[in-house]
């Protein structure tokens, strides 16, 4: 593990991208833990470029 985010049942944060090509955007983020699920969720102004299953 990359330890990225803390171990924690809930975390949130914000990702900024775009700034340098003129094009700014904030994702927010929230990753949620319940046993040996991990579940995240996306919003802000943004669009499904693919998706996926993710096996860990």
């Amino acid at each position: 593990m990359h330890r990225l985010i803390p171990a924690a049942p809930r975390c949130r944060f914000a990702i900024d991208q775009g700034i340098e090509m003129g094009r700014p955007s904030r994702i927010e983020v929230e990753v949620t833990r319940t046993g040996d699920t991990i579940g995240v969720r996306i919003g802000g102004r943004c669009a499904i470029s693919g998706e996926g299953t993710m096996y860990i």
